[in-house]
């Protein structure tokens, strides 16, 4: 577990399980072969959270680096281009398209490949238990090596619950599984008491 700052705003990735030597690490750091990373992004910007969560999947799916700032500029490398299945707080057909525009509006702001865009990134609704086990069916005919989760407050679903059923599947189908959830400077710093991640005195 490690806290970085990404654009200005900080993000902790906290590896849910302990990730061995041999797992296949698909983004350094972040997304691994049957592992759970859960992704806590500071940002009060609902647009910049949206941003935030689609990052990884887009990411993810085209190999393009992320640029971080660790007390010196470093790279999360992606090993190689991954199929990648993004959940999404989005029930209606509407809201679902409004989320892949973004990610296309973000894939053409980091120059990411069009052609691995299309081919290796699909959206999927993921609010309700049902919309949940519709995608992970989805994501088994995909062949996907990663699934992103993206805002999952937003979900009907309780959030243990959510991470456990995931847990099983990392481990299961051996499919990394990234959960981002942005949150306000004011739970993110909570946050970062509770995890012990701060140096200044915690209330």
């Amino acid at each position: 577990m490690g806290m970085l700052t990404i654009g200005g705003n900080r993000v902790v990735h906290a590896v849910r399980e302990s990730a061995q030597t041999e797992v296949e690490w698909l983004m350094d750091g972040t997304a691994a072969r049957g592992v759970v990373t859960m992704v806590a992004l500071e940002t009060n910007d609902m647009l910049e959270a949206m941003y935030g969560s689609l990052d990884y999947a887009v990411r993810l799916a085209t190999g393009v680096p992320k640029k971080v700032d660790s007390e010196k500029i470093v790279e999360l490398r992606v090993a190689r281009p991954c199929r990648v299945v993004c959940g999404v707080p989005m029930h209606e057909p509407d809201n679902l398209v409004g989320f892949a525009l973004l990610a296309m509006g973000l894939a053409e702001k980091i120059g990411a490949s069009p052609e691995l865009f299309m081919t290796n990134l699909s959206f999927r609704a993921c609010r309700t238990e049902r919309e949940l086990e519709r995608m992970i069916e989805h994501a088994q005919k995909f062949r996907a090596d990663a699934i992103v989760i993206t805002m999952p407050s937003y979900f009907e679903i309780d959030m243990s619950e959510l991470v456990e059923r995931l847990e099983g599947i990392a481990r299961s189908e051996n499919r990394a599984v990234v959960i981002v959830e942005p949150l306000s400077t004011e739970v993110f710093n909570d946050l970062l008491c509770e995890w012990g991640l701060t140096d200044g005195a915690c209330v």
